[in-house]
């Protein structure tokens, strides 16, 4: 009987998708999968609809339990890949308003720069992060990076030495340091450091400096154990083949127990994502995932649409608007069909500025609650708060559980001396998620406009702890 019921929820739920239905259809599709958690199927079509109504977490656990039945999928391949991408970017966006004391906030904009190869910038929120923090782990290694390949290496070395001694074992503290007393003809003091770098078994390069300071200190024999004990884990490296010596016997060598570099686990990162250190990592872990899926969808589908549409995506992410457009303007030369390319496309030249361009991209896409959100902010930016409201009524129609559409709307209302409409929307965001500091923020406003101070305090105060540091 439940199978029954399973499947037929799930008929109900795809008809319910493809009409763009999607908030009844994931009431019919929560339903199928409650009835058969087993089925990817069900799963499979949630984590779609979750996906088209924004609720990117809530999509990212439904592909999560099928990821290896549609491994090879390039549709399945893309929407995770869309998911972990716009939620790492929710994500993102959450840490970057954390107050001037939170350390992950300069750490985490630090990493936004070098995206963008803005170093300068990077070193200076690294420098933020410290100063707000100095026992923050993994600072000190990132600015020793920059530095390093800026070829500023006594600096370097002391950002190297320095993040070593809040983590013994960092990797590439370890690596840099012994790269650099090797330099110094310190090849005995260079061991140390090597011998944990090597235990990562991240970089042939590590085995191959442990060997060479074996050289330095004349013993041969154990270079040769360091070789051969890297070309196990290495295989065919050119240059720790180019250090083989056949005619030396090798002493055998083992560095110890391999090392890994963990992030926080992801369950305890999920229960605690309100927190700076939760926020960061999350972001961390779902850039890295999002990565991982675009390059299988490139080994499944290289020529695809959905391929393009991923970098374009990717760019946006990056902040790199301009190649985001070129990235979908091919995918739509791929597939003009293709759904939600036409809002992609929109969405890359409105945040470029190209507004009446954006327009008739995002026009094209009706039922598209995204494109009616785009279409008004174009609205908000002119001072059209009148004519934003209608637009983005009708894509929290569309979509009800849509929250930034909804905060937009009251911040329409507000404008409007409506600030009586606002309330509803800003307690329903509120109700969705309690940690919203703009949705807090606005509804103060809102209170305050219709004389009630108390409340608006109220607000104001849960509005002020949200953005302070965890």
């Amino acid at each position: 009987m439940w199978l029954l019921l399973a499947l037929a929820w799930l008929g109900e739920g795809r008809v319910l998708f493809e009409r763009n239905k999607f908030t009844e259809a994931r009431v019919a599709l929560e339903r199928a999968v409650r009835s058969e958690p087993g089925n990817h199927e069900a799963r499979y079509w949630l984590g779609f609809t979750c996906l088209a109504l924004a609720d990117y977490e809530a999509a990212i656990l439904q592909f999560e339990r099928i990821e290896r039945k549609y491994a090879s999928d390039p549709e399945f391949l893309f929407a995770a890949s869309e998911a972990y991408t716009r939620r790492a970017r929710q994500l993102s966006d959450l840490l970057s308003s954390r107050g001037e004391a939170s350390p992950r906030r300069h750490q985490h904009l630090a990493h936004r720069h070098l995206a963008r190869g803005d170093t300068a910038n990077a070193l200076t929120e690294i420098g933020l992060a410290l100063q707000s923090d100095p026992a923050l782990r993994g600072a000190n290694e990132e600015r020793a990076e920059i530095l390093w390949s800026q070829q500023r290496t006594e600096e370097a070395v002391a950002a190297a030495r320095a993040e070593l001694a809040l983590n013994a074992t960092a990797f590439l503290s370890n690596l840099r340091l012994g790269q650099y007393l090797l330099t110094r003809r310190q090849a005995r003091e260079a061991l140390g450091p090597l011998r944990v770098a090597v235990r990562y078994l991240r970089y042939p390069e590590a085995h191959q400096l442990l060997a060479y300071a074996y050289e330095q200190l004349g013993q041969a024999a154990g270079s040769q154990g360091v070789v051969r004990a890297g070309l196990e884990v290495f295989g065919g490296h050119a240059g720790l083949l180019e250090m083989r010596k056949p005619e030396i016997p090798a002493v055998a060598f083992a560095a110890g127990p391999a090392l890994t570099e963990k992030p926080p686990a992801l369950a305890a990162l999920r229960s605690a994502s309100t927190s700076d250190d939760s926020l960061f990592w999350l972001n961390e872990l779902y850039g890295e995932r999002a990565g991982d899926l675009m390059n299988r969808l490139e080994r499944v589908a290289p020529q695809s649409a959905r391929l393009a549409q991923a970098k374009g995506l990717s760019a946006e992410y990056d902040e790199d608007y301009a190649k985001a457009e070129e990235f979908y303007r091919e995918a739509l030369r791929r597939s003009p069909e293709t759904a939600g390319l036409h809002f992609s496309l929109g969405h890359a030249l409105r945040r470029q500025g190209k507004d009446e361009e954006a327009e008739a991209e995002l026009a094209r896409d009706l039922q598209n609650h995204l494109a009616l959100f785009e279409r008004a902010l174009i609205r908000v930016k002119g001072g059209e708060f009148r004519a934003a409201i209608p637009l983005l009524e009708e894509a929290v129609r569309l979509s009800p559980q849509f929250s930034d559409a909804k905060t937009e709307l009251a911040k329409c209302y507000l404008q409007t001396d409506q600030s009586a409409k606002a309330v509803p929307l800003l307690e329903s965001v509120i109700s969705g998620r309690r940690d919203h500091p703009t949705a807090h923020f606005l509804l103060s406003r809102a209170y305050r406009a219709l004389h009630q101070p108390a409340l608006a305090q109220r607000e104001l105060d849960v509005h002020r702890k949200l953005i302070q540091p965890k």
